[in-house]
């Protein structure tokens, strides 16, 4: 018993015809000759192309792997540093930054939330900044005068 006969979809699969049109393979499912397209997945962060069953794409992916390792110990200047020496373009690498694929605060949020935890930090004040508390403020706006409260 081969693979394409344990595994019906690989043999649709490599039996497909492909849409340059919309970039994506196009599959015979009815017998009255209508077809599938299957779509590929779009990148959480850019929102480009990322590929079958993938959620983030190679250079974003790549873009993540530099900031994981180094949260909470570059700040915002020198992470932009890190991203430039990849050679990415300035598009993807603000994509990257400004995305907020989970709900929670984009990567910048989130560096900016950990500056403000270490300078905090070194002022004496024990708080724990969060990138959702950077993106509330930065949604609420700027104070415009010293003494006003911005409106709600």
């Amino acid at each position: 018993m081969g693979m394409l006969d344990t595994f019906p979809l690989l043999s649709l699969i490599s039996l497909s015809s492909y849409c340059p049109a919309q970039n994506c393979p196009v599959l015979p499912l009815f017998p009255s000759g209508r077809t599938v397209k299957l779509g590929t997945m779009k990148c959480a962060y850019c929102q480009e192309r990322a590929g079958w069953f993938k959620r983030i794409c190679a250079d974003c992916q790549r873009l993540h792997e530099l900031y994981t390792p180094r949260r909470g110990q570059l700040d915002l200047l020198q992470f932009l540093d890190v991203c430039i020496e990849t050679g990415l373009p300035r598009e993807k690498i603000e994509a990257f930054l400004n995305a907020d694929p989970y709900g929670s605060g984009s990567v910048k949020d989130q560096i900016i939330a950990d500056m403000s935890t270490e300078l905090l930090g070194a002022m004496g004040i024990r708080v724990q900044q969060t990138a959702q508390d950077v993106k509330r403020l930065r949604q609420r706006g700027v104070w415009q005068r010293m003494d006003e409260k911005p409106e709600e």
